[in-house]
């Protein structure tokens, strides 16, 4: 005998399908829906939305027009399906990231509050550990070279010996800043310098020159303190140019 409802009260709309229905609705579409009922056309078709709302357990009104599709179209029963693959995924997800949170949270607990066991770290108080520092170096030594009357070679010559020794340049073997007063005419910009045993370098540096006054000066700095005394020479190379100016030098 069917209950009597309070009168003005509505009828109840279900507007989700009921698990137990949903359940043999699927052992039936798996053997006859997903098969039996072809619609290449796919007319009447809901949207896929409404399906995945279905696989979903999601509500809304057509619940029951969608169900009905279901069992007249075996393209939709296979798209319900695929979304009802995708549901139960994401539920078995949600239900590891929810074991794995509770057990690193309770572990966590148990590591702040209950573990009395664990001894607290001891203190071990050690000296100072002093590092040695290396000696002070010192200041590089401020030197002042004059080429502009001397005479150099180009390219990759030897340039010959002008004179006696105590006219050539002599470069002391220590850490030097060199300015260095260039030829009349010679350029601003970035330099190349060698400094050459023979042909083979034995020290590469570059400087920048400035022009000041008419005179064209080059600074850099270069460290001859581990040099071997006797004959070297001073190869100067402009920007943009590939050939090189060549000086005699003596480190003594």
């Amino acid at each position: 005998m069917s209950q009597s409802k309070p009168p003005g009260q509505k009828p109840r709309v279900q507007n989700s399908v009921p698990k137990k229905l949903e359940e043999q609705l699927l052992k039936a579409g798996s053997r006859v829906f997903l098969t039996q009922f072809p619609n290449p056309g796919r007319q009447g078709c809901p949207d896929g939305k409404l399906l995945k709302n279905l696989a979903w357990r999601r509500r809304f009104s057509e619940v029951r027009e969608v169900v009905e599709h279901l069992t007249q179209c075996s393209p939709c029963s296979q798209e319900h399906r695929r979304y009802l693959r995708g549901y139960r995924t994401f539920k078995t997800t949600q239900r590891i990231a929810a074991v794995l949170l509770l057990t690193l949270g309770a572990t966590w607990l148990w590591l702040r509050f209950f573990n009395v066991s664990e001894k607290p770290p001891e203190i071990i108080k050690k000296p100072p550990v002093v590092t040695p520092q290396p000696p002070p170096q010192p200041e590089p030594r401020e030197i002042a070279l004059d080429l502009r009357n001397r005479s150099y070679s180009r390219g990759e010559d030897v340039p010959p010996r002008n004179g006696t020794e105590k006219d050539s340049l002599r470069l002391p073997r220590e850490q030097l800043r060199l300015k260095v007063y260039l030829a009349l005419g010679s350029e601003a910009g970035k330099y190349d310098v060698q400094i050459r045993k023979r042909s083979d370098p034995v020290l590469k540096i570059s400087g920048k020159a400035q022009v000041k006054g008419g005179v064209t000066t080059l600074e850099f700095q270069a460290d001859l303190s581990s040099f071997v005394p006797g004959d070297y020479f001073l190869a100067v190379r402009p920007p943009e140019s590939t050939v090189w100016r060549i000086y005699s030098v003596v480190v003594p």
